[in-house]
């Protein structure tokens, strides 16, 4: 019986495959591993690329608002400087439209004292006239 069990058994042995669906099921194996490998590096390749993309995008909006911040410094610079020369043109404008208005004054002052003095002359060669004419009158009396 031990014979009959010995032959019952199979016995395993590892014998080298050299079948051709075994070669290509190998080098579909290291294919695959090649292609795993290029898949991993190319999409650790996008990765820095799209971190770049959005580091470079990022800075379009950086220089934006550095922009929009210096324009808005400048803009305030320059409307303060306005608005001081335009106040000194202002205080210049008022100065010399003082003198201006003095300026007439007085020569409207000096037109009105100087009619004065003649009505005043005028009243005074009335006057004069009037009291010639009663010393005459009182002479004739």
């Amino acid at each position: 019986m031990s014979q009959v069990q010995q032959a019952l058994a199979p016995t395993l042995t590892t014998t080298p495959s050299t079948s051709l669906q075994d070669l290509l099921n190998f080098r579909s194996l290291l294919g695959f591993n090649h292609r795993l490998k290029t898949l991993e590096a190319n999409f650790s390749e996008f990765m820095q690329t799209n971190q770049f993309a959005e580091a470079v995008s990022s800075i379009t909006g950086i220089v934006d608002r550095y922009i929009n911040h210096r324009m808005n410094e400048a803009v305030k610079v320059a409307v303060e400087k306005a608005q001081a020369e335009n106040e000194d043109f202002l205080n210049q404008l008022d100065e010399n439209i003082q003198k201006i208005i003095k300026e007439q004054v007085k020569e409207q002052e000096s037109y009105v004292i100087a009619a004065d003095l003649s009505k005043l002359e005028l009243k005074k060669i009335l006057i004069e006239k009037m009291k010639s004419n009663k010393s005459i009158h009182r002479l004739d009396e």
